[in-house]
């Protein structure tokens, strides 16, 4: 029996559809169906999510041949990069929280990326960088926010007619900054995604 096969019979015989198996498992639906259609091999965190969910050891799922971490590099990137995808997204749509919790909107994807387990290590390092821009981009609202104070203050204590900046048209410039910022990230995030799908069905 192969591992697609085993996965697919326990599934079953735990009266499991595929989107149960994927909640239960925290994985996507495609996961579950290239894993049962023997598409792909599945990095050893998938599997342990899955094999839990099957209420089967790790070492159950992971003896099968074909679950061998000897499979290129490609092959399991193909697997779970709809995982890695669907997390990143998550992710940079939580940024746009910064419009109702612009002081400490960047936690939150800090904070889904801690409790998020089923992903790679590359999804991790790009969470990083995420909130680390969105930190910058924070530090340099406020930073710019305060010089505009100090401007103001200046000119209208030295000077007779002072050109006054406005912070409302400042901050709102910020926001549109930071959101042109989030919104090019999910689109290169989705061009990357759709060229390796493509890329990997071709190879095929």
């Amino acid at each position: 029996m192969q591992l697609s096969e085993k996965i697919k019979s326990q599934r079953q015989k735990l009266g499991l559809t595929q989107d149960e198996l994927a909640e239960r498992s925290n994985v996507t639906i495609r996961t579950i169906q290239r894993l049962e259609n023997g598409i792909c091999t599945p990095r050893a965190y998938t599997l342990k999510a899955i094999s839990a969910a099957l209420n089967l050891g790790f070492e159950e799922l992971s003896a099968y041949p074909d679950s061998a971490e000897e499979n290129t590099e490609k092959e399991i990137n193909v697997c779970d990069a709809h995982n890695d995808y669907k997390f990143l997204v998550t992710i940079l749509l939580s940024c746009y929280s910064f419009l109702v919790l612009p002081y400490v909107h960047y936690l939150i994807p800090h904070y889904i990326s801690k409790k998020t387990k089923n992903v790679s290590a590359n999804a991790k390092e790009q969470v990083d960088k995420i909130v680390w821009r969105q930190l910058i981009w924070q530090i340099a609202l406020h930073g710019l926010m305060l010089s505009i104070l100090f401007y103001n203050v200046f000119l209208r204590r030295y000077f007779f007619k002072p050109l006054i900046i406005d912070y409302l048209t400042v901050f709102f410039l910020m926001i549109g900054i930071n959101s042109i910022i989030i919104t090019m990230a999910l689109i290169r995030l989705r061009l990357n995604n759709y060229i390796s799908l493509k890329y990997s069905y071709l190879s095929r």
